[in-house]
């Protein structure tokens, strides 16, 4: 149905990914929702989120019971959506699919419930199942309907359906997300009938829906069950090999601001500290008199000119600053750095370098996987606005 309202449409591929086509109006509704100017800049992007969808397909991870309960929830979100007469269609489908019209009700249950919650959620069912037992009880008043391909079902789902003739409704039985019972109104493979009151448009903006909420999804699998993992060695070196794009535009000063009550204070503090390296400092001063414990306050780290005024008079000889009232004896020690000194200095910069790093390489290794082919005279024609 998808491709036939596509064609229809005067939709074509755009590009392909691997064997997977992608068609314009595909494109155009991811592009229509980034923060991209033009599509040759939104296109790399694109192409890379949609890989790794793929790739987490070719992984199975869409087999995956979290996933399909995902998929399952949203897929209902939008079938409830369309019975309100919401601006939105049908789900697309491949012609070997086979769809079921199935009927059910869900009782949401935690996996870890009390026997309590168990009870009362299955009386409820049973009351159901009792009303149903009536000739005149119209299930479609009472549950929820919707078209489902069938490899999107639960494993809980499918063995309830085993053996179920058309109309039957199954017994009772528990999911990760709660407690079902479930018929089989109908069966269709390869073709999904459309609701008489949305048109073309409509369709392919469900369409287009429903496979943005699907990549998501798989993406979002993907990075749970492949996080991105590195060392702080890998972090020192890449720093090491990009270290000029990690040089300070402004000087900075390593150490420390003491504030004290007094100079004896100060001077006690000084001569406990000149024996250590900056990183023992705190050691150090556990080791005072418990005199001085409550005698000066400090604030150590990297300070860059401008950001503290102490150190900006003190060392920069710029600025000004008024003494603390209860501690009016302020120094400093430490020392200036024109850069940084180890990749710990800019760690948060390189972290965030390095994983663009991993991200580039990754696409790069998705791009090789699947080769991509693009249809730059249909790229022409893409714009914001999805019409030509």
């Amino acid at each position: 149905v998808s491709v036939s309202v596509a064609r229809a449409q005067g939709d074509i591929v755009l590009l392909r990914i691997g064997d997977t086509p992608v068609y314009k109006s595909e494109f155009e509704y991811y592009f229509n929702r980034s923060n991209c100017n033009t599509s040759q800049e939104f296109l790399e992007d694109f192409i890379a989120y949609k890989a790794k969808a793929l790739y987490a397909k070719d992984l199975g991870l869409d087999t995956f019971p979290d996933f399909i309960t995902q998929r399952l929830y949203y897929l209902q979100t939008l079938e409830d959506l369309a019975k309100k007469k919401e601006p939105i269609g049908w789900r697309s489908f491949t012609e070997s699919e086979e769809w079921l019209e199935l009927w059910h009700i869900t009782c949401p249950l935690e996996q870890h419930a009390s026997k309590t919650d168990e009870t009362k959620t299955k009386a409820y069912v049973d009351s159901i199942i009792s009303v149903l037992k009536d000739d005149d009880a119209d299930i479609g008043k009472i549950g929820k309907t919707l078209w489902i391909p069938r490899h999107y079902l639960l494993p809980e789902w499918e063995k309830a359906l085993a053996g179920l003739s058309q109309g039957e409704i199954s017994k009772p039985f528990y999911s990760p997300i709660g407690l079902h019972i479930v018929c089989w109104k109908d069966k269709r493979s390869g073709v999904k009938p459309l609701d008489k009151d949305f048109g073309s448009e409509e369709v392919q903006a469900f369409n287009h829906r429903a496979q943005e909420i699907e990549d998501a999804l798989l993406v979002m699998a993907l990075s749970m069950n492949q996080p991105v993992s590195y060392s702080e060695k890998d972090l020192e070196e890449f720093y090491i090999s990009h270290r000029m794009d990690y040089q300070w535009d402004y000087p900075h000063y390593r150490g420390a601001v003491f504030h004290c009550k007094n100079k004896k204070a100060a001077k006690a503090i000084k001569k406990q500290l000149k024996r250590y390296e900056h990183h023992l400092w705190d050691e150090a001063l556990s080791q005072l008199a418990p005199v001085y414990a409550d005698s000066y306050r400090m604030e150590s780290g990297l300070f860059q000119i401008g950001k503290n005024k102490y150190v900006d008079k003190l060392i920069f000889k710029c600025g000004s600053f008024e003494p603390l009232s209860e501690y009016p004896c302020t120094f400093v020690m430490g020392k200036k750095l024109k850069g940084p000194e180890s990749y710990k200095d800019v760690r948060g910069k390189v972290e965030k370098d390095y994983l663009i790093y991993l991200e580039k390489q990754w696409n790069d290794a998705l791009k090789h996987k699947y080769k991509v082919e693009i249809n730059e005279e249909v790229l022409k024609t893409v714009n914001n606005s999805g019409n030509n």
